[in-house]
């Protein structure tokens, strides 16, 4: 058997995990995500994304490697820097200009709640009960497209976490290390916030914890490319 047949993708080796975790079983059909446990898993995709593409964006046609077809490594990520500049722009356009976002989950829950017209958090109109309540039940059939675009989604974060580092690492830092112990616990309760590795509050900790989760994948399927990017496990 071809062993690059059977390889994960670097993709696929992040997200399943995920999936497996808030992806629910229906009666009558197949799995289904429910719509604001999939807001979760976007944010902490995009959190771990941004964070490797913060780390590597130096190396990014090296990182392309385990994650485009062949012949098309110098396009996937460069191909998706302009989506999430746009995403940041869709977020200034709607809490306004000049407002950067402070954390990942409301960058998130903005832009992709804007794409179905569901207006921002705390306008008056919309509260996390609500939502919790109203929307954030709504079922989304679990299938090829969807798994697509949750990759392309990643893809993005990696190509954001390059192209905007500073901002990247602000927004993590100010999500976790000011905030109270409290305040995570209610969040992860509540699901707005996946800890699928356990809760960090500490930036440095919480890289290295990505780089090593990259790493483990890299060692084993791309063992050159893990030594390239300082990433080899023994």
């Amino acid at each position: 058997m071809n062993d690059e047949v059977t390889k994960p993708t670097l993709l696929g080796f992040i997200i399943t995990p995920i999936v497996q975790q808030v992806a629910e079983k229906g009666i009558l059909q197949g799995y289904f995500l429910r719509f604001g446990r999939y807001l979760s898993m976007l944010t902490y995709l995009y959190e771990v994304g941004a964070i490797l593409g913060r780390a590597k964006r130096n190396e990014l046609d090296m990182l392309s490697k385990m994650i485009a077809l062949p012949g098309k490594e110098n396009e996937v990520i460069r191909d998706f820097e302009q989506i999430a500049a746009q995403r940041l722009e869709s977020y200034e356009s709607t809490m306004g200009v000049y407002r950067k976002p402070g954390s990942f989950w409301h960058f998130i829950y903005t832009t992709e709640c804007a794409k179905g017209g569901i207006p921002p958090l705390n306008s008056h109109m919309v509260t996390l009960r609500t939502l919790r309540e109203g929307v954030f039940k709504r079922k989304m059939p679990y299938n090829v497209s969807l798994e697509n675009l949750i990759k392309g989604f990643l893809v993005e974060a990696i190509a954001f976490g390059s192209t905007f580092p500073d901002l990247a690492e602000y927004m993590w830092r100010n999500s976790y290390e000011h905030v109270t112990a409290d305040e995570l616990s209610h969040y992860q309760r509540t699901g707005l916030i996946l800890f699928p590795n356990g809760l960090l509050t500490n930036f440095e900790k919480q890289e290295k914890m990505v780089l090593d989760l990259v790493g483990s994948y890299a060692s084993k399927y791309y063992p050159s490319i893990a030594v390239s990017l300082n990433l080899a496990i023994p």
